[in-house]
């Protein structure tokens, strides 16, 4: 009996495990899933979509385009013989078989919109043609209607060739075609195969400078041209959207039919991608040539990445030759694949719908439950940067500032936290303006008052006070610690005293070198977000590192270039006189951390321009500590500076070949002695 009875408990435990293996199995991906954070790297999040089946259908040779339109999914397949356009439902079962005609040699895109059929074709590789179908969406049989050719216009060119490889169609019957070597972007033809012209053309991937060279010394037929598009898709409010194969961050654009780019030129665009859709919620998804597939919203920003190349025997979820991307009405993604002969299914999880919901209530503007959504998207993961964006957005248009401007903070959006503090400012300004008046006529008043009294010789604080201040305004102490702000207005004066040791201390100029450091903090801490970033992004060590290291650098370069061209000058001068030379960027710091609290990005130029002037101040300050204190004229104060700053190239670059030696010694050394361990343990 107790056999019995251990006999059914382990097969119960092989059972459960069994179908906890088999489950996981089910609901793990073969990839990793990624999302972009507010510094533009790729991190880990939950799987947005999890692979769930395949299909396909036994006569597939070679998939070359795949559309979804009323529900039904429709496969173009490239035969040798007689090529043909494969129709499935929803559940990817096979409804009809569309033959195309023994004209259409080499189709490689086709669209269906309005009852018509639109398929290009590549024919031999000269000149294509595109042909037109009336198609009856009930038995699916065609009836041929028209068929275009290279269009005879100027405007289209001569040379130009006609190899048309994708084509979309709008509601109105608008044809927008790539065609192979068409530098001039998307071709758009009206219905009845009139050329309009071109639009959306991309620009040579070559920097100024490079293209300047290949102008000055190559032929015209040398240039860098820009590449062809290489892939189109269009969504129902009429959007454009094209990939490019050979470009990043331009190879993914939106336009309309003006020709104007809906997507920002910065995108995190990879540079293999080969297909691409729109999705359900304005999204647009997209897939390269290694599998990887990206999700993007209706602003440009990345939600997924995932996928990738298959290696072996045919794994779901991973890819061969992907040649196509499309989804369904219920967010299903499919993906075509031209070697495998298959098409893949993923379906949205938990995690990604509760993304997409946010993205469409957001659109509804329903910000109440925007926020809710994406509230529930954080708890998955916290680290999902576009989620504090959309929230932002929503506090934005529900006039709540001042949590749109935590929310744009936390995800690094300088441009949002901008706008929302610049209502804020706004909202302050019209609540507080009357106090502001009435403070300001107090002020007004009370130097009136004082100025009136000063000329009766009337003091307002008591006698006592007025003779403690100028007892303690003629110690040494405090003509030490005040002289350095002497460089403000009187420069000339302030380096004579240097020289001749009046009213200086090298304590004070090393309390000034200090303050250098308590300034970066008190900036960073206290400026306004959008002028300094968040000051755990930045490395504080490494900043103070060059600030001071850069200092000595100049210091020490300095004296010794002015020791051997018979400068008169002595160290303790020059530690002093560059101490006050910084008062200048010193004292505009402190001014703007205030000031930039009450700017926004409108007035960035302000915040700049009054950081070059301190920063020009200081430097002109600067050649005039170097003239006096060394007793040069013009021409050899700046000699000496030449040499100084040619000596501190110098010695920067012998430091960092000295550091690569040092680091590269070291990891020789760590290697020999973990050879050494190991041969000693005869491993």
């Amino acid at each position: 009996m107790k056999k019995m009875i251990m006999l059914v408990l382990v097969s119960l435990l092989t059972l459960i495990s069994l179908t906890t293996t088999s489950e996981a199995s089910v609901i793990q991906s073969p990839y990793r899933t990624y999302t972009e954070d507010a510094k533009g790297n790729l991190i880990l999040t939950q799987d947005a979509y999890l692979p769930v089946q395949s299909f396909a259908h036994p006569d597939f040779e070679n998939i070359r385009e795949m559309r979804v339109a009323q529900d039904l999914v429709y496969v173009l397949d490239q035969k040798k013989d007689a090529s043909a356009i494969y129709v499935f439902d929803m559940a990817f079962e096979h409804q009809a078989t569309i033959e195309l005609p023994e004209d259409v040699m080499k189709p490689e895109g086709f669209h269906v919109v309005n009852e018509t059929l639109y398929v290009t074709d590549l024919k031999d590789g000269n000149e294509g043609a595109i042909y037109v179908f009336d198609l009856d969406m009930t038995t699916f049989e065609m009836t041929a209607r028209d068929v275009f050719f290279k269009p005879d216009t100027p405007l289209f060119g001569e040379n130009t060739p006609f190899l048309p490889r994708k084509i979309v169609v709008d509601s109105r019957g608008n044809l927008y075609i790539i065609s192979d070597g068409a530098l001039n972007g998307v071709l758009q033809m009206s219905d009845t195969g009139r050329f309009f012209g071109f639009f959306g053309a991309n620009k040579a991937d070559t920097g100024r400078i490079r293209d300047a060279i290949t102008r000055f010394f190559s032929s015209e037929t040398d240039l860098v041209l820009p590449p062809t598009p290489t892939n189109v898709a269009i969504d129902p409010e009429g959007f454009i959207y094209t990939v490019t194969q050979g470009l990043e961050e331009t190879g993914l654009k939106k336009f309309n039919v003006a020709s104007r780019n809906f997507l920002p030129e910065t995108l995190s665009v990879i540079q293999g991608n080969v297909a691409v859709t729109a999705g359900n919620y304005q999204n647009i998804l997209t897939i390269s040539i290694d599998g990887i597939i990206r999700e993007y919203d209706v602003e440009g920003n990345l939600l997924f990445s995932f996928g990738g190349s298959l290696i072996g025997d045919t794994r779901l979820g991973l890819f061969r030759n992907p040649v196509a991307i499309s989804t369904l009405s219920d967010n299903r993604l499919l993906v075509a694949d031209s070697t495998s002969n298959l098409v893949q299914v993923f379906s949205e999880t938990e995690f990604a719908s509760y993304v997409h919901l946010a993205l469409e209530k957001y659109m509804e503007s329903d910000f109440e439950s925007g926020i809710t959504l994406w509230q529930e998207v954080l708890l998955y993961n916290s680290w999902f940067d576009l989620a504090y964006k959309g929230m932002g957005h929503a506090y934005m248009s529900e006039g709540n500032y001042r949590l749109a401007m935590d929310a744009y903070r936390k995800t690094n959006d300088a441009d949002g936290y901008s706008e929302a503090f610049w209502e804020l400012r706004n909202e302050t300004i019209e609540l507080y303006v009357g106090w502001m008046v009435a403070a300001f006529f107090l002020i007004q008043v009370f130097f009136w008052i004082k100025g009136a009294l000063n000329r009766k010789d009337v003091t307002v604080l008591p006698a006592s006070w007025h003779a403690k201040a100028k007892q303690i305004r003629t110690t040494a102490t405090y003509r030490r610690f005040v002289h350095p702000f002497k460089i403000i207005r009187h420069p000339l004066d302030a380096f004579y005293d240097i020289k001749r040791q009046i009213d200086t201390s090298v304590f004070v100029a090393t309390l000034i070198y200090g303050m250098v450091a308590v300034l970066y903090f008190v900036k960073h801490m206290m400026s306004n977000y959008i002028f300094v970033g968040n000051i755990m992004d930045r490395n504080i060590f490494l900043d103070l590192f060059m600030l001071y290291g850069g200092l000595s650098v100049f210091l020490i370069m300095n004296y010794l270039v002015c020791s051997i061209r018979e400068g008169s000058g002595r160290f303790r001068e020059v530690y002093i006189g560059l101490a006050y030379v910084l008062i200048p960027i010193m004292l505009v710091t402190v001014i703007m951390t205030v000031v930039s609290n009450v700017l926004t990005l409108n007035e960035a130029f302000i915040y700049g321009y009054i950081h070059q002037i301190g920063y020009v101040w200081s430097a002109i300050l600067g050649y005039f500590m170097i003239k006096d204190l060394y007793f040069y004229d013009v021409g050899e104060t700046f000699v000496n500076i030449v040499i100084t700053m040619f000596s501190m190239v110098v010695v920067v670059f012998v430091g960092f070949m000295m550091y690569v030696v040092f680091n590269q010694s070291i990891t020789f050394f760590e290697e020999v002695i973990r050879e050494a361990i190991l041969r000693a343990k005869g491993l």
